[in-house]
């Protein structure tokens, strides 16, 4: 319900009273389920194991050209430990227009994955974008679910938004705990008032009842956020005013009390959570009540009460909760909801992360070497694995300043990811956490209102169902047919051959309507996947058709432009640092010096022998052609007369080639004694190899025995292996039975270069300047808890910010910065 008044002394100012938990808007109307129906659907959702993604981010702010550094965390959704359920994680930049500019599919392999961002140089304008992270499994909830944060894209300045003018409009919420205000019983009433913009506005309020008496005065204590305590009387209404000149005869009515129930929590501060189920006197019948207690589709709790007196004590051991937000619902004596809370539960397993520098003070370019330790709360070592992100203190500063609603790992995993809506400045309430910010971080709980929890929704089905399954790699359908009528061919086998870095091959059998499907296959972007069919006669007239692979992709909306006080200094310093890279690699590209941004592959292709794959690892015969081959008429002519072993009997298309040694063949020559042809790896027919030009073949291999027992029974009578030309090649021949398709894969991850100034080459006289001075997504500190690693700085002095993000192996989450001064010539501390 919204009450728009103008106050005539402004005609510009706009209040807007927004109200959730009215009467009108009764849990009676909008309940969907009922006690049972709802544990049930928790104790399914349970069996589900649940997903969490976050992503570290080397930065948030960046110029056009430069790269955005991630490592992605994948976590179950309860325990938050790392999970294997899915290695598909969807990543996408959003533009401020809503429109998706890039994106990727990063591997995830035993939680973890890493990837890059290239913002292209002169594609992409200034403004602020957001990265959007989810799984498949996770499109079964809602999208506040999806990990999202926003960077911002600086060319050569920034605007600030310009200010509106003080008073212009404000948003004022009132959030009753439990949903409702009950009558002759104590209750507690939270606010929040806000700008136009959402931010949080500092108000003083005084309520007032129908005849004007004042009952309460209050104010806002953070972010405009307060709360009172008071108890309504029957057929009263209470209204507020805003203690300001400006606003003081407007009346703001609160929500209409009522005779039903509500929630009062209590001591949720130690190891016992307190909380109070209320319901007015007159409505303490002796009904049996249910409460049930939830965390992210965890059962923690649930019990029958009997409402003999107007208020009943709930106590439970915090250890029963997992760590962060819990949510608490009470249904009446017909199984319907009736109120519902947010709660924190702040106790679980933690590790501290101490970083240490060899020194506090070094020169440009000199080596930095960093130690790692990880405890648990007893001080004793635990694994961790974490990311590692060094930058100036200055832009971390800025971004603390112009994005401060993004959330670091740990706001994240245990707070954003749980609840709708925006938090403002989450990261405050996790920075040295002690009983004052644990009231304030439940202030924000009651504030987002319990229609905000993200699980909530799911078991407030009917119907339990999950629509989106886990991803674990890539799947290819489609259709084997004839060659000629194009009619499904039933049974027919098909193949499927990648060849990128290493050699993948795989077989399936098609159903009666020759329909096939290879699941979960892990390709990487821009491989080729080759597929073939034969029919039950292992004969190759075939045709191939691979259906079309769509992904829905989920809705996106524009990215609010706002952006808070900031030093406009120092973010056109980052973006003229971004000019100065961009014009030293052109000016060394151009004299052939190493680019310092330039990145190497981590993973180099393993390759036998030659630049060809292989499924097997030593041919018995090769022949390498070269140019006194040229003269041959086709390749069987060559293989017949340089390889002893191999006879061939006729002339193409009648032609059989028969290999002594792959079998007992006796003194019969029969069809079935043929030997069988694989061209760049893929099985063809023998009169294919006939039509291949001798000058594109570069070599010719020949096995038998246990050398191709790898192919089964398919080559229990040896094979011949021919390989083709790579370079300048312009015939491609494409053998009948096989369909070629180049899907989008697996991100390759680049890997972040680090120049190593003890390496003579590196000494180069080019400058050496970076925004982001060093990157290593991939740090794990083992059973000591240690991990050691170092690197140079550049030609930038100043003070460098270590983040270090991550997650223990006992579920907990990982956060710890730490600093160093570099200065330029510093030859005291060498």
């Amino acid at each position: 319900m919204t009450i728009n008044t103008y106050h005539s002394k402004s005609p510009f100012l706009l209040w807007s009273f927004n109200f959730l938990l009215l009467v009108s808007f009764s849990f009676n109307t909008i309940a969907q389920t009922n006690y049972k129906t709802e544990l049930n659907n928790i104790k399914q959702l349970e069996k589900s194991k649940t997903e969490k993604v976050y992503l570290h981010l080397d930065r948030t702010i960046f110029s056009p050209g430069e790269d955005i550094w991630f490592k992605a965390y994948l976590l179950e959704g309860t325990f938050h430990a790392l999970t294997s359920t899915s290695n598909n994680l969807h990543i996408e930049l959003i533009s401020p227009e809503g429109e998706i500019v890039a994106s990727q599919v990063t591997l995830i392999h035993n939680g973890v994955g890493n990837g890059d961002i290239h913002l292209k140089y002169k594609q992409l304008k200034d403004g602020i974008y957001e990265i959007r992270a989810y799984t498949n499994f996770m499109r079964n909830f809602n999208e506040a679910l999806y990990f999202k944060k926003n960077v911002l894209l600086t060319s050569t300045s920034v605007t600030k938004t310009p200010e509106k003018e003080q008073g212009s409009g404000i948003d004022l919420q009132f959030f009753p705990e439990g949903g409702q205000l009950v009558q002759n019983v104590s209750n507690r009433v939270a606010f929040k008032a806000t700008d136009e913009k959402g931010n949080g506005k500092h108000v003083k309020l005084i309520i007032f009842d129908d005849s004007g008496n004042p009952v309460r005065e209050c104010e806002s204590i953070h972010n405009g956020m307060g709360q009172f305590i008071f108890t309504p009387e029957p057929n009263k209404h209470y209204f507020a005013t805003i203690n300001s000149p400006e606003s003081a005869s407007i009346k703001i009515p609160l929500p209409e009390s009522t005779l039903e129930y509500s929630i009062l929590v209590g001591n949720q501060f130690n190891e016992l959570l307190d909380f109070t189920i209320s319901t007015s006197p007159e409505n303490a019948r002796g009904q049996q009540i249910s409460y049930i207690i939830q965390s992210r589709g965890k059962l923690c709790s649930s019990n029958n009460l009997r409402m003999n007196e107007a208020q009943q004590l709930v106590r439970i051991e915090k250890k029963e909760l997992p760590a962060g937000i819990s949510y608490v619902t009470v249904y009446n004596e017909n199984g319907v909801p009736v109120c519902e809370r947010l709660i924190y539960n702040q106790i679980s397993p933690k590790v501290e992360v101490n970083i240490t520098t060899n020194k506090t003070q070094y020169d440009t370019r000199e080596e930095v070497t960093l130690n790692i330790t990880t405890l648990d709360e007893e001080g004793k070592p635990v694994p961790a694995n974490l990311s590692l992100a060094v930058i100036g203190q200055s832009i971390i500063d800025n971004q603390k300043e112009i994005l401060s609603n993004n959330a670091s790992i740990r706001s994240s995993v245990l707070l954003c990811s749980d609840i709708k809506g925006q938090v403002e400045n989450p990261d405050f309430y996790f920075e040295n956490f002690d009983m004052k910010k644990h009231q304030l971080l439940d202030l924000v709980l009651l504030t987002h209102g319990w229609r905000k929890y993200i699980w909530k929704e799911k078991v407030d089905l009917p119907e339990f169902a999950m629509d989106f399954d886990y991803e674990s790699g890539f799947t290819f359908t489609g259709t084997s047919k004839t060659l000629a009528l194009k009619r499904p061919i039933p049974n027919s086998k098909v193949s499927l051959v990648m060849s990128d870095e290493g050699f993948y091959y795989d077989e399936v059998t098609a159903d009666k309507n020759g329909r096939f499907m290879f699941e979960n296959t892990h390709l990487m972007d821009t491989t080729t996947v080759v597929f073939q069919a034969y029919t039950k006669k292992d004969k190759r007239n075939t045709t191939i058709e691979i259906d079309e692979v769509r992904y829905d992709v989920p809705k996106t909306k524009p990215v609010a432009q706002t952006v808070q006080n900031s030093n406009k200094s120092d973010l056109n310093e980052i973006a003229e640092q971004a000019k100065k890279i961009r014009h030293i690699q052109d000016s060394l590209a151009a004299k052939n010096y190493k680019i310092l941004d330039e990145v190497t592959i981590k993973a180099q292709k393993k390759r036998t022998l030659d630049d060809h794959f292989r499924l097997y690892h030593h041919p018995d015969e090769v022949i390498e052609i070269t140019d006194k081959y040229a003269g041959y008429y086709n390749i069987l002519d060559i293989v017949d007369q340089e390889i002893p072993s191999v006879q061939v009997y006729g002339v193409c298309p009648e032609v059989q080639v028969i290999i002594r040694g792959s079998r007992s063949l006796g003194n019969t020559l029969t069809a079935n004694s043929n030997s069988s042809f694989l061209l760049d790896g893929m099985f063809v027919d023998v009169n294919d190899i006939c039509n291949i030009p001798v000058t594109q073949v570069d070599k010719i291999e020949v096995l038998k025995g246990s050398s191709a027992a790898i192919f089964g029974s398919r080559a229990m009578n040896g094979i011949i292996a021919v390989y083709l030309k790579k370079a300048n090649v312009k015939w491609e021949y494409f053998p009948i039975g096989i369909n070629k398709i180049k899907p989008k894969g697996y991100y390759r991850a680049r890997e972040f270069y680090s120049p190593n100034y003890k390496m003579a080459q590196e000494q180069f006289e080019g400058p050496d300047y970076r925004n982001t001075l060093y990157w290593e997504p991939f740090i794990t500190t083992g059973k000591e808890g240690k991990a050691e690693l170092s690197f140079f700085n550049s030609d930038d002095s100043g003070k460098y910010n270590i983040t270090v993000e991550g997650v223990g192996f006992n579920g907990s989450i990982a956060k710890s910065e730490a600093t160093f001064i570099v200065k330029t010539n510093n030859l005291s501390n060498k």
